[in-house]
C-alpha cells in the first residue's frame, strides 16, 4: 500500500510539474544511471529527472551459497535551486534467490539531498556531494536493517570536448544481515567518451565498499556502458559488470531510461 500511494503521488507530481512547464534552455542530460559514481552536477532549479530500470546480479552470499538478485529501481530528483536538489528513490519491486531459498517484494527506500558546490575552473574540478539515507521500508524478507545513511562527495573534469572523468569517494554507515553496524568507505574512478551528441560511453573502476571480511568485504566491480539520447530529455542507457574477488558480484548487468520534466 505504500509504495502505490508512492506511485501516485510521483505520477501526481510528473502532471504537475509538466503543467507548468515553460520552455527555457536547459543543460545537457545528466543522470546517474548507469553508472555507480555519481557526478557533482545537480538537474536545475524547477527541473524534475526520472531515472528507472532493470538490474540483476549474480554471485555468492556471505555464506558461500549461490545468489541472484533482480531489481527494478526508481530514483526521483528535482531541483529546488541551481544548486540543489532533493532525491526520493527506491529498490523497486525485489527477487531473491539463495540456493533453493527465494524472497520477494518492495525495497527499500531512498531519500536525499545532492549539493553542487563550484564549477570546473582549469585543473579544479567541479564539485558536488551527496548525503543520502536507505529505509528499512520494504518487504520483511527482503528490507535491510535499519537506517543506513551515506555521505559522497564527487569531483568532475572535462579533460576534452569528448573525455570527462568522475572521481566519487564517501563512506556509508551500513549493517551486516544480522544486524551487526560497521562504516565503510567507498571509491569509484569512471570515465566518459562522448562520440556524437547523443551516444555516449564509459568504463569505470568501483569500489562500491571497503570493509573487513566479517562484514562483506571489499566489492570491487568494473562497470562498462553506454548512454543514447532519443530526444533532448530522454535518454536509454545499459551496462555490464563483473566483480574482481568473492565478495562481489560475479557479474551485474541493467538497462534503463531517464526522463526530463
Amino acid at each position: 500500500m505504500f509504495f502505490r500511494s508512492l506511485v501516485l503521488v510521483i505520477l501526481l507530481h510528473c502532471c504537475c510539474a509538466f503543467a507548468a512547464h515553460s520552455t527555457p534552455e536547459r543543460l545537457p542530460l545528466n543522470t546517474e544511471r548507469p553508472c555507480f559514481a555519481d557526478s557533482s552536477l545537480t538537474v536545475g532549479k524547477s527541473v524534475l529527472l526520472i531515472e528507472s530500470g532493470w538490474s540483476r546480479e549474480s554471485g555468492m552470499d556471505s555464506s558461500g551459497s549461490p545468489q541472484t538478485v533482480t531489481q527494478t529501481p526508481l530514483l526521483v530528483r528535482e531541483g529546488v535551486s541551481d544548486h540543489q536538489e532533493i532525491r526520493l528513490g527506491t529498490e523497486g519491486y525485489v527477487w531473491q534467490q539463495r540456493d533453493l531459498d527465494r524472497a520477494e517484494g518492495w525495497g527499500d527506500l531512498l531519500l536525499g539531498v545532492k549539493w553542487h558546490h563550484v564549477d570546473q575552473k582549469g585543473a579544479r574540478p567541479a564539485v558536488g556531494s551527496i548525503l543520502d539515507i536507505l529505509l528499512p521500508t520494504g518487504a520483511k524478507s527482503i528490507r535491510g536493517h535499519g537506517a543506513r545513511p551515506a555521505l559522497k562527495l564527487s569531483l568532475d573534469w572535462d579533460l576534452s570536448n569528448r573525455l570527462s572523468s568522475t572521481f566519487m569517494s564517501g563512506i556509508a554507515y551500513n549493517s551486516t544481515e544480522s544486524g551487526e553496524r560497521y562504516a565503510a568507505p567507498l571509491a569509484n574512478l569512471l570515465f566518459s567518451y562522448r562520440w556524437t551528441s547523443r551516444l555516449q560511453t564509459f568504463i569505470e573502476e568501483a569500489g562500491l565498499q571497503f570493509a573487513a571480511p566479517r562484514f562483506g568485504g571489499n566489492v570491487l566491480l568494473t562497470n562498462v556502458g553506454a548512454v543514447y539520447l532519443l530526444t533532448p530529455d530522454l535518454q536509454l542507457d545499459g551496462a555490464i559488470a563483473w566483480g574482481h574477488n568473492h565478495f562481489s558480484p560475479n557479474v551485474f548487468y541493467t538497462a534503463g531510461f531517464s526522463f526530463r520534466i
